[in-house]
């Protein structure tokens, strides 16, 4: 049976993707904190090593190589200088795009699902165009598809064609793969001083999922962009459908105390989100469904406050 035409805020096509590369052309991902084990490439490490680039001087410090002092500095200040160079380093990017029932999902503007893909293609061309390696780990209902690792268009091409097939909103189905079985994926696959960018509406988050998203972080560089509907925040006095991808039923949120549920358990989720953001350290991007999330994400790789 032929499917009916659907439109681009509950459906994304493959061109569609393909036509953020124009507006990634120009943008740079946050620069890694934590230092890569990969060879040279075309990112700028904040580490001082004896790389090719002089960056700077400073007071020398106990295990600083000999080799590297300045002593023309040393001999101007009466104590020793140590030289500091920034070494290139080849970045590698992990992409975890949610794309589960709850994110084929809108009240305004388009599908989270739209969203998380998007933002995850505009991520890889971002990355491809600076010769970063790329892998990315889309979240299915049934199923946590890790896609091949590479640097190449190609690589992102096959992606773009996994995203826009996992975003049809006809193939719901019931959801069996949790956020904590994700991370416990991501974790393994995952090399130290890798960028990690986690797009997902984090609605099955638990207590646990923070202490596992503690220990990527010990080793990868993690950003949070939260995807959420504004009746999420908020729910409308109404009758509602709501389903879960199999079973549909009517959610009564004309009744305070139903209401109250829902709007408590995304507080919940925020308030999770907030302690591992704060604790250690991540990266940060909520974004409503009804915003210019493409103009967010640019924003937010160039260091810029949203």
């Amino acid at each position: 049976m032929k499917q009916p035409t659907v439109n681009s805020s509950v459906f994304v096509s493959k061109s569609a993707l393909a036509a953020l590369k124009k507006k990634a052309a120009f943008a740079r991902l946050p620069a890694p904190k934590k230092q890569s084990l990969i060879g040279t490439g075309v990112s700028k490490s904040p580490f001082k090593t004896k790389g090719m680039d002089f960056s700077e001087v400073r007071q020398y410090q106990a295990g600083d190589d000999i080799r590297q002092i300045d002593w023309r500095v040393t001999a101007k200040y009466g104590k020793p200088f140590t030289k500091l160079y920034t070494d290139e380093k080849q970045r590698q990017v992990v992409l975890v795009c949610d794309m589960r029932s709850s994110m084929k999902f809108a009240t305004a503007g388009d599908f989270k699902s739209v969203l998380s893909a998007k933002m995850t293609a505009f991520l890889a061309w971002v990355s491809a165009t600076k010769g970063d390696t790329i892998r990315t780990v889309l979240i299915l209902p049934d199923m946590i598809k890790v896609m091949p690792i590479g640097k190449a268009e190609t690589t992102v091409a096959l992606m773009l064609d996994e995203l826009s097939k996992a975003s049809n909103p006809f193939s719901l189905s019931q959801d069996i793969v949790s956020f904590d079985q994700v991370l416990k994926r991501v974790e393994a696959i995952t090399p130290k001083g890798a960028s990690v960018f986690i797009l997902s509406d984090f609605h099955d988050m638990t207590p646990d999922s923070t202490q596992k998203i503690g220990k990527l972080a010990m080793w990868a560089d993690v950003s949070f962009v939260h995807i959420f509907d504004a009746m999420e925040e908020k729910m409308p006095v109404a009758l509602l459908p709501i389903t879960d991808g199999t079973k549909a039923f009517m959610a009564d949120m004309r009744d305070k105390t139903n209401r109250k549920v829902f709007e408590e358990s995304f507080t919940k989720i925020q308030s999770m989100i907030g302690e591992a953001v704060n604790r250690y350290k991540l990266g940060y991007l909520p974004v409503r469904t009804d915003e210019a999330y493409l103009d967010m994400i640019a924003r937010y790789c160039e260091g810029k406050a949203i």
